[in-house]
């Protein structure tokens, strides 16, 4: 059985953190192998653009960024 881990999830205009548009944080959930992570991010004041996806764990404080297009 593996044990939860909060994450944080934010959408932000670059790779720095900053312009922060949503935010939310979530632990993870498992079944078997594969763990999960669901969020609700509230995206109503974004425009149509590129973004990027930032998570950040609590066992490792270091932010991964993913390039984001929303329509």
């Amino acid at each position: 059985m593996s044990l939860a881990i909060r994450y944080a999830v934010a959408v932000t205009r670059d790779q720095t953190g900053t312009g922060v548009l949503a935010q939310a944080t979530a632990d993870t959930t498992a079944e078997g192998h594969q763990e999960t992570l669901s969020v609700d991010l509230d995206l109503h004041r974004a425009t149509a653009g590129a973004y990027f996806l930032a998570t950040t764990h609590e066992q490792d404080q270091a932010a991964y960024y993913y390039a984001l297009q929303i329509k």
